[in-house]
């Protein structure tokens, strides 16, 4: 069995981590969500073409946190049995066979399976990879660490999709996502058969089977400050999670065009580079709680401020605010929650926490969905910007004033 050749810490990029997989992770991190954000930025052109409503497309939006729901407990459980970065190669092959589906799909019922297959692989991406980003930082480098690996999927997320979306108005939707398809197809097949992986040691790999996995797992989440913990982060993807989905719907309905809205998309999730690594320093210097309530506050603003303008240079620098203090806020939670249980319980404790976040973005799509068919898009993101204030409230009584990274609060 070949494995992965050691790689220099002047190779890396990010010199923070200890993981000698880190550049592999990194680029799989890169194409996850990327691929990602693709199935999302389709919609509002499948949409069009199959006469779908935004009933429906905050239907098939939700199959991705929905899919969190269901797969990241044995996400944490396969990971934990036969090795974090083996399941992330073959995620690939997943998603891309759902991206071909999509592609051929002539109406819902064949979308659905093919969002669900694409779901299925990201769903399980995000449990892994934090595991294995803070099994391997050290306590007092886990924000900083954390801010930078949810930046790279942001990288993926500006360059990917604007690229596919330049192939809408020459070959159509279609084309494009069979493009994303054989990406996903090649990067596993180079993966599998020319980069074998190299995971942690046998020993380190607790052999046990899924129910006592699922046991302690509840036993985990007895402790009060990781549970509330959990309900911030599920207020704050309640909030978040439907302007992810529905943004495109709303820069169309204001007259954006195909090119602009992959340059607006583009600066979003370049907000969100900028969000994920200062808000996460700004946590090591003011603490958890005063950078998220100052995030979910600005995000409402920002979020306001966008619906009313209709300007291409004005909407460019609001996506830039909005992506910072959207998307921001994932590294300050996944840190905040990586003090709450000591390493041995990653695997457990990211999988639930993925979980409950995951029913609380599908509550916020479907529901958006129908607020969006009932009232407008526009609705939608004055109902995210009321639900990103109500955030804060769990956040105060979750949140410490500081929490110490080099502790584990019982």
């Amino acid at each position: 069995m070949c494995v992965f050749l050691p790689i220099p810490a002047t190779q890396i990029w990010y010199t923070n981590f200890v993981n000698k997989n880190i550049k592999e992770l990194l680029f799989l991190h890169f194409l996850n969500d990327g691929a990602r954000y693709s199935f999302a930025l389709m919609l509002p052109f499948i949409a069009k073409d199959l006469s779908l409503n935004l009933t429906h497309a905050g239907f098939l939006g939700a199959t991705q946190p929905f899919l969190i729901v269901l797969v990241s407990l044995p996400a944490g459980f396969i990971a934990a049995s036969l090795g974090g970065f083996r399941l992330l190669v073959n995620l690939l092959f997943v998603y891309a066979i759902g991206a071909l589906i999509v592609a051929s799909a002539p109406n819902l019922l064949i979308l659905i399976p093919g969002f669900l297959l694409g779901a299925a692989g990201f769903g399980m991406f995000h449990t892994v990879g934090y595991t294995l980003i803070a099994r391997n930082s050290e306590k007092e480098k886990v924000d900083r660490n954390m801010g930078d690996f949810t930046s790279i999927g942001d990288i993926g997320r500006i360059l990917l999709p604007p690229l596919l979306i330049s192939l809408i108005p020459l070959f159509g939707w279609r084309v494009a996502m069979v493009v994303l398809g054989v990406v996903g197809f090649i990067s596993f097949f180079i993966f599998r058969f020319f980069v074998a992986v190299k995971d942690e040691q046998p020993a380190v790999i607790k052999q046990e089977r899924f129910q006592d996995f699922f046991k302690q797992t509840i036993v985990l989440f007895k402790k009060k400050r990781l549970l509330l913990g959990t309900f911030t982060g599920m207020m704050d993807g309640l909030a978040s999670s439907p302007i992810y989905l529905f943004l495109p719907f709303l820069l169309l309905s204001k007259g954006i065009n195909t090119a602009q809205l992959a340059i607006i998309t583009a600066c979003f999730f370049a907000g969100s580079i900028a969000g994920k690594n200062i808000l996460g320093r700004l946590v090591d210097m003011f603490g958890n709680r005063k950078v998220f309530i100052l995030s979910e506050i600005s995000m409402a603003a920002s979020i306001v401020l966008l619906v009313v303008n209709d300007n291409f240079l004005v909407l460019l620098a609001l996506s830039i605010l909005l992506g910072i203090f959207t998307k921001g806020t994932i590294s300050v939670i996944q840190a905040m929650l990586s003090t709450l249980s000591d390493k041995s319980n990653y695997n457990k404790m990211y999988g639930m926490t993925e979980l409950l976040i995951g029913i609380a973005c599908v509550a916020g799509e479907i529901g958006m969905g129908f607020v969006g068919n009932s009232f407008g898009v526009q609705m939608i993101f004055y109902a995210c910007a009321a639900l990103g204030i109500l955030a804060i409230l769990p956040a105060l009584f979750a949140i410490p004033r500081k929490i110490a990274s080099s502790t584990v609060p019982s």
